[in-house]
C-alpha cells in the first residue's frame, strides 16, 4: 500500500506512475470506478514477466481518491480475482455494481 499527500495527483495518474515504475509490466487494462461510500478510484489489471523465473502472470492494482490523498493497493502475488473478492463491494460509473 502507499498514500499520497492531500492535493497531489488523482488516482489515475498515481496508479499509472505506479504501473510505470514496475520493471517488465505491459498491457495495461485501467477500469474506472466507484465505491458505495462515494469514492472514486481506478483499477488495473497487467501483465508482470520475472526475469528470475522468466514468467508472466497477470497483476492487478487499484488506487482511490481521498480527502486526504491518493491510496494505491497492490496486493503482490494475488489474482485479480482474489484481490476484486477481498476489496470493498464498488460500482461502476453507470451506477451498477461491478
Amino acid at each position: 500500500m502507499w498514500t499520497g499527500r492531500s492535493g497531489e495527483a488523482d488516482a489515475g495518474s498515481v496508479l499509472r506512475e505506479f504501473v510505470a515504475a514496475e520493471d517488465n509490466a505491459g498491457k495495461e487494462r485501467y477500469h474506472p470506478f466507484r465505491t458505495r461510500g462515494g469514492l472514486t478510484g481506478v483499477e488495473v489489471e497487467y501483465l508482470y514477466t520475472s526475469k528470475l523465473l522468466g514468467a508472466t502472470k497477470t497483476e492487478s492494482a487499484l488506487a482511490v481518491g481521498t480527502p486526504e490523498g491518493p491510496v494505491v493497493l497492490h496486493p503482490a502475488g494475488w489474482t485479480p480475482r482474489s484481490a476484486r473478492r477481498c476489496g470493498p463491494p464498488t460500482k461502476s460509473p453507470s451506477g451498477r455494481p461491478s
